[in-house]
């Protein structure tokens, strides 16, 4: 039986990398043996603040320059999985307000115009233009906080200016987010892109309904790993118990989709697998070609099938069933709602896609 669910994917996690690089003790990794992914330090307290407080910093391999005011750390990140493959960010924190700057690099033109489109919940958003090029400003005020950011669209990928600060010093912000964002120099120097090496070829996910028990026990063994979990045997009758696999560049692929996490829940008494379940990156170039071959491989059911569970999901786009050795096996396709990932129980299982804006 097969549970799939995908989980979100399609931006970089700007809060994470913005929090390193106000971090006045971080040490980052050695690159002794050439572009590694992950991340990159180049520069730590950079820059020199003149008169009127401000420096201007220029990022190493972004091609671009901003005006803070605040000594900066200058750092590239790079992945292999991402829509971005490289992301070069400039931040630092000044009267407890936090600024970065980032270029990022996409991994095809048409995902990279998707997330320059896709709309920040709760923002106030606006289009303007910026020295010719198209650009969307957001700004969001809650109870406790306030932050204002503009992402200008360039052929060397989308550049990204973020403020953000308290509730009781968003007048300040904004005066210091007007002079920050009309600094942009979105071409100071030539973009630096280092590529990175291909990814692993990884095995087929082991989704063949007629994978006999055995079967299905020796493919999940053998699935690539950086680090596996067990969990813990559930109280429900007949208890099960589940192990995850988790691993940066694919455990498995689904026709060409992959796979970064892996579980098998079994019967805790007998070892008897009830179900597996498969976790990877939503995309929209990938989506229709992961669609077609869970349609092509287990025959098409109503949408009524799908049952209560429905509301939980922005689309369903396909359900599809299968039978087991045990017998039938429901999949639905579709993708949740942000923030929300379904726990389906192990017979029926379901299969999720879920998208984060």
């Amino acid at each position: 039986m097969l549970s799939l669910r995908l989980v979100p994917h399609g931006r970089l996690p700007y809060r994470l990398w913005l929090l390193v690089a106000l971090l006045p003790g971080f040490v980052a990794p050695a690159i002794a043996n050439g572009p590694a992914e992950g991340l990159e330090m180049h520069r730590m307290g950079a820059g020199t603040l003149g008169p009127d407080g401000w420096t201007t910093a220029t990022s190493t391999n972004g091609g671009y320059s901003v005006r803070l005011p605040c000594l900066f750390n200058d750092f590239t990140f790079r992945s292999r999985t991402e829509s971005l493959t490289q992301a070069d960010m400039l931040g630092c924190g000044h009267d407890g307000m936090k600024f970065m700057a980032m270029r990022g690099q996409d991994r095809d033109a048409a995902t990279g115009q998707v997330n320059f489109e896709r709309p920040i919940p709760g923002a106030t958003s606006t289009r303007f233009t910026y020295r010719g090029l198209p650009g969307i400003a957001h700004d969001i005020q809650t109870a406790t906080s306030c932050a204002a950011s503009q992402s200008v669209r360039t052929k060397a990928g989308t550049i990204l200016l973020s403020v953000e600060t308290s509730a009781s010093e968003c007048e300040a912000m904004k005066q210091a987010a007007a002079t920050f964002f009309a600094s942009l120099e979105p071409d100071a120097h030539p973009v630096v892109a280092v590529p990175l090496a291909d990814l692993p070829v990884l095995p087929e996910c082991p989704l063949a309904a007629a994978l006999s028990k055995d079967q299905l026990i020796a493919a999940f063994n053998a699935l690539p790993r950086d680090a596996e979990e067990p969990m813990p045997a559930d109280t429900c009758l007949p208890a099960t118990s589940t192990r995850s696999v988790f691993a940066r560049e694919g455990v498995c692929m689904i026709g060409t989709t992959r796979m970064n996490v892996a579980s098998l829940s079994t019967l805790a008494t007998t070892g008897e697998p009830v179900a597996a379940s498969f976790l990877g990156s939503y995309a929209e170039a990938t989506h229709s070609a992961l669609k077609a071959v869970l349609e092509d491989r287990y025959p098409r059911q109503p949408l009524e099938a799908y049952g209560p569970h429905a509301s939980l999901s922005w689309d369903v786009t396909t359900v599809v069933a299968a039978r087991w050795p045990t017998g039938d096996s429901l999949e639905a396709f579709g993708r949740l709602k942000r923030g929300r990932v379904f726990h389906g129980p192990p017979v029926p299982s379901r299969a999720h896609e879920t998208g984060q804006s």
